[in-house]
């Protein structure tokens, strides 16, 4: 899903859930209001902070992180759906839109 799909799901559905797979330095830097910070190399371990029930849309810096953390997580029993946003957090920003810190 491209950056732009990400901001229209995050309004017209609000149970989409955000997941950032990025490290805890890029995360304080700036992320989206809301997301659930589930850095890569802890996502396995910590897949049950994520609702399974819902849609996810996870994000790295550019989505080769996150596309990667969603293979894991379906091989390792995680529920979907599951959408890799492309362009991660640095097309996310190029866009113009908002993160916290």
């Amino acid at each position: 899903m491209s950056v732009h799909d990400l901001a229209t799901w995050r309004e017209e559905q609000p149970d989409l859930v955000v997941v950032d797979v990025r490290e805890p330095f890029e995360w304080d830097e700036g992320h989206i209001a809301g997301a659930v910070h589930l850095p890569m190399r802890e996502a396995v371990t910590r897949r049950g902070e994520v609702p399974a029930d819902r849609p996810k849309a996870v994000l790295c810096a550019g989505g080769l992180r996150s596309s990667t953390v969603i293979s894991v997580l379906k091989r390792s029993g995680a529920r979907g759906p599951w959408y890799n946003v492309s362009g991660g957090m640095t097309a996310w920003l190029k866009a113009g839109y908002a993160v916290v810190r």
